[in-house]
């Protein structure tokens, strides 16, 4: 809540990462173990909006269990760029209160999000590693959501002993494109 009153004038977007756990419906737990739901992580940020946040995207990463159930995958053979215009200074337009959202979770509603005990969340490991291997060595050439996929990837590309899957989810509100650099 507190983060949402700031003046945010400065900065060119939010980025608010979540390492929790978490349960059906959306549920995530404080350190306290006390359960409450996503949605008050990003609400403060388009009910009562704060202005030096509009048009500025708002990236949530959030990396916890979202239910019980485990993806046991299947065998399978191998075999739009847009731009949004920016506002004019001092012109006044009307936006809708959740756009320019960007979250991205670990699994889908209803699945596991799995962790190795020595090397840590398979989406955590995967996200730094994307990173690391793009940004990391100054190559700013791709946007967020592509970079997003590529984590995905990567995620889908690792299974437990048992053979159980993971593949994270990316909820995406945004109106333009987001690069780094």
């Amino acid at each position: 809540r507190e983060l949402s009153d700031e003046d945010h004038s400065d900065a060119d977007c939010l980025l608010v990462a979540v390492l929790t756990h978490g349960k059906e419906g959306g549920r995530l737990y404080d350190a306290d173990g006390v359960d409450y739901s996503q949605d008050v992580l990003w609400d403060p940020f388009c009910k009562e909006a704060n202005d030096t946040l509009a048009c500025k995207p708002k990236i949530f990463i959030i990396n916890a269990c979202r239910g019980d159930k485990v993806d046991s995958g299947k065998l399978v053979r191998s075999s739009v760029h847009s731009d949004a215009a920016a506002l004019a200074p001092g012109a006044s337009h009307i936006i809708p209160n959740f756009a320019d959202f960007l979250i991205f979770r670990s699994t889908p509603p209803g699945y596991v999000s799995w962790r190795n005990e020595e090397t840590g969340s398979w989406f955590i490991q995967a996200l730094s590693k994307v990173l690391d291997n793009t940004l990391g060595q100054e190559d700013f050439s791709k946007d967020l959501l592509t970079l997003f996929t590529r984590v995905a990837y990567e995620v889908s590309r690792e299974e437990t002993t048992g053979n159980k899957k993971q593949i994270p989810e990316v909820c995406s509100r945004l109106t333009k494109d987001i690069y780094f650099n």
